[in-house]
């Protein structure tokens, strides 16, 4: 079997530091869990954040950010400030719909 790219593997420790948090809790996060999680070893980890403190702002920080993206392409979608408004409060729903795991770690971590 082929080993997983790089980007993959980051994905797959994004994937599983959102799990953690939104399991047991920021108090119960641990990279071991993580890792475990992520079907990586820790020191994998270790490639990609220097701790469990930058991998959780990290992960927070891309959340938020594709969150904004997504907000200001609506906001400019629309002709006027009604139609901007509205087309912000659709993508906010959509990407709470599409994104359920993401918008609870930020509400968790923020």
């Amino acid at each position: 079997m082929a080993r997983p790219k790089d980007e993959e593997k980051r994905l797959a420790i994004r994937d599983a530091v959102i799990a953690v948090v939104i399991e047991g809790g920021l108090a119960n996060v641990s990279v071991s869990k993580i890792a475990k999680r992520a079907s990586v070893s820790p020191g994998t980890i270790y490639l990609y954040f220097a701790n469990k403190e930058e991998l959780i702002q990290q992960t927070y920080l891309d959340i938020k950010t594709d969150w904004f993206d997504t907000m200001f392409a609506a906001a400019d979608s629309g002709d006027d400030s009604a139609s901007k408004i509205r087309n912000m409060w659709f993508a906010l729903f959509d990407f709470v719909v599409d994104r359920p795991n993401d918008f609870l770690f930020s509400e968790t971590v923020g």
